[in-house]
């Protein structure tokens, strides 16, 4: 069993590519001017906003943000309390929690392009 600080790690790292699916989508929606990215991650916002922690998934979320910025698109982030009733929030811990279900020998990884499929859809068909 992985211990506290691997799980902590690990979970940073979702959180982290969860943000860059989200300003991705951005990239992809410019055209509708403007964008708040909410999380319940304050460590995820921490990776993204400091000097520090620099990997390849930060690298290319802060660059897409950038050139969102410099276009004119507005992308800014915003912290969320956890578990505080928010419609969004509350379907992704619970998606969160579903996957915690999953048999440990199972892969599940699904390729970016359906993952952004996935959450166009959910996104567009509300």
């Amino acid at each position: 069993m992985a211990d506290f600080a691997t799980i902590i790690a690990a979970t940073a790292k979702c959180e982290l590519v969860a943000k860059h699916l989200a300003v991705k989508w951005a990239e992809a929606y410019a055209a509708l001017g403007s964008f708040v990215i909410r999380t319940d991650s304050k460590k995820a916002l921490q990776i993204v906003t400091s000097n520090k922690d620099n990997n390849s998934v930060k690298t290319s979320t802060v660059d897409t943000w950038r050139t969102l910025c410099r276009a004119g698109t507005t992308v800014s982030f915003s912290w969320v309390k956890a578990y505080s009733g928010i419609s969004g929030n509350e379907q992704a811990d619970d998606a969160a929690k579903n996957g915690l279900e999953l048999e440990p020998g199972l892969s599940c990884r699904k390729d970016t392009n359906d993952i952004r499929e996935n959450v166009e859809d959910f996104f567009l068909k509300k």
